[in-house]
């Protein structure tokens, strides 16, 4: 089985709908080989041969759209990287994550904060449709161990303070589902996506979604046996392996979370030292010519992570 048949049986075995954007040429591929100069490697570029750029099961993998080098937006792979060049260390080098809110991004998501229903009240009051589903919010943390201040504030942060569309229903095939995390909601096609992977999960009411939601979380991330991505850091850069497993696109999704965090811990007037830190550790680095390190699904992120984690821009990937 060759790389591209791997990739469409991982595909087909999902179960859920790809989009793509369409083959690219040689020459394209030369173009952002130059303009960010570094070669991609063999699979990498069979790939963006055959898909441009890539969204199934909730994850987006970044390559070349039809409008090549003059897209603006994610999934293009230049824009995403030049981006993070001029802005992203700051967010990735644990170092500079110590301070004010930040540090909550080390918290552990597997542990509980002791928060009781009167401190999840007084933090959803006023959050459209998250109100009043303090219990449910309580169980589901305690179903799948995970932290109820996060499980919380991560829900507010993607629902837009319990008022986004995904949060107050979209009717597909006659029902109404809801999805409180973004779950399966694919960059440039958020609404549709999302709305789609609630349907299928059968999450057709506020209180299904949000334990849906959670179980979703800790069995993928928090609590999962082979990640164990228990922090918001390791959620969205996955250190161990960096490139692969990752939460989110946006490289301020962490810090953007940790800020919830804070104003729970307000509202609740809960001490921090209610939450429970890990050690914080530094980035991983992958080694030039590591075996499997360049393959495709890792390589999109390496593209976008290498210049400022590891200061190795200029040592290109190898074929393993």
């Amino acid at each position: 089985m060759n790389f591209i048949e791997h990739l469409d049986k991982l595909i087909k075995d999902s179960g859920e709908e790809s989009l793509f954007t369409g083959v690219v040429d040689d020459s394209t591929i030369k173009k952002f080989e130059a303009i960010l100069g570094v070669p991609f490697p063999k699979s990498y570029k069979e790939f963006i041969k055959e898909y441009g750029t890539l969204s199934f099961c909730g994850d987006t993998y970044y390559g070349i759209t039809g409008k090549g080098k003059d897209e603006k937006r994610i999934p293009c792979v230049l824009f995403v990287t030049q981006k993070a060049r001029g802005q992203g260390r700051k967010f990735v080098d644990p170092a500079q994550q110590q301070e004010g809110t930040s540090k909550y991004q080390f918290v552990d998501l597997s542990a509980s904060a002791g928060i009781d229903k009167n401190d999840m009240g007084k933090f959803l009051k006023g959050k459209g449709i998250l109100e009043g589903k303090e219990q449910t919010y309580l169980d589901a943390a305690k179903k799948y161990n995970i932290n109820e201040a996060y499980l919380a504030a991560h829900s507010s942060l993607e629902t837009a303070n319990g008022t986004s569309e995904l949060a107050s229903g979209i009717n597909i095939n006659g029902k109404k589902v809801y999805n409180m995390y973004g779950i399966g909601a694919v960059d440039g096609d958020a609404i549709n996506s999302g709305a789609k992977y609630a349907y299928k999960m059968g999450w057709d009411t506020p209180e299904k979604a949000i334990d849906g939601g959670a179980k979703w979380m800790s069995e993928k991330f928090i609590n999962n046996g082979s990640y164990g991505q228990n922090t918001l850091y390791k959620m969205r850069w996955n250190p161990a392996s960096p490139g692969v497993h990752q939460y989110a696109t946006d490289i301020n999704w962490a810090v953007a979370q940790t800020k919830n965090i804070k104003i729970f811990l307000i509202h609740s007037q809960i001490p921090s030292y209610h939450m429970i830190y890990l050690n914080i550790n530094n980035f991983k680095r992958q080694e030039d010519g590591k075996k499997n390190t360049c393959f495709f699904i890792n390589y999109f992120s390496y593209i976008v992570n290498s210049y400022w984690l590891f200061f190795c821009w200029k040592q290109s990937c190898r074929e393993s």
